[in-house]
């Protein structure tokens, strides 16, 4: 018993030098009067201030209905924010002068007019007009150059039309990203099946001989009066064999009563 009390010593003794060892720095200054000095061996050595809430600002108590800043401060916030937000519109190319988004605007119209008239070529030359005045970053200049793209698809122009795509799949409009999303996964299906190998065009008179050996295999063949005639004669034959067990049958029974 003796010799286990000494053991638990030595290695509650081993545990408090390893503790001590891992988490109290030796160049350490615990006399400094502006850090606290953790009470705790594995709470940490790095120096920090008395009150943490003086030297970050923190500790306020807000009452209620007690405003958080004043009004000086408030105004300075909005003027920054806005000048933040306009300075970010004019780097990135949002800042657009009324006239010229309203010709963007038109071209855009007319554009749309046209392809739902089915007038592919057309609606191509007006989208391309409303894409190159207005920016890309913009909503309708998104639209204008999704479109464009679209359009070249719908001639057969898929070369010209893929890179459109790429580039209007982020844009930051979602509805005008998630549009071109779906073009670019559809090129990207048609070649992972390796339809765009195929050709579906039909040439006239490809399967002709197909369809000429079919019908000069087939008959059609219209029964005559003369053959209605010759095959009702068995009809009424078998029929007569049939009904005579009957007839017979039917007279012994007459007998009877």
């Amino acid at each position: 018993m003796r010799e286990e009390m000494v053991t638990l010593l030595k290695e509650k003794e081993e545990r408090a030098r390893d503790v001590e060892f891992i988490t109290v720095e030796k160049d350490y200054n615990v006399t400094r009067s502006d850090a606290y000095s953790p009470k705790v061996a594995t709470w940490g050595v790095f120096p920090r201030p008395q009150n943490i809430s003086e030297a970050y600002g923190g500790g306020r108590t807000l009452r209620p209905g007690q405003a958080l800043e004043t009004a000086e401060q408030t105004a300075e916030r909005k003027a920054n924010v806005a000048k933040a937000l306009a300075d970010y519109k004019k780097a990135a190319g949002l800042v657009v002068d009324p006239e010229v988004e309203a010709l963007g605007q038109a071209a855009f119209d007319r554009g749309s007019d046209l392809f739902r008239d089915g007038r592919i070529a057309a609606a191509l030359v007006e989208f391309t007009e409303a894409a190159e005045l207005m920016p890309m970053r913009t909503t309708l200049g998104g639209l204008a150059l999704l479109q464009r793209a679209i359009c070249l698809d719908s001639l057969g122009r898929h070369e010209e039309a893929f890179p459109l795509y790429k580039k209007v799949e982020r844009h930051p409009a979602p509805g005008v990203a998630r549009q071109a999303k779906r073009m670019v996964f559809g090129f990207d299906a048609a070649v992972n099946l390796k339809t765009h190998t195929m050709n579906f065009g039909v040439e006239k008179g490809a399967y002709d001989n197909y369809f000429n050996r079919l019908s000069g295999q087939w008959a059609y063949y219209s029964s005559s009066d003369e053959d209605q005639g010759d095959n009702a004669l068995p009809t009424v034959v078998a029929t007569t064999v049939m009904l005579v067990p009957f007839l017979f049958i039917g007279g012994k029974v007459l007998k009877l009563f």
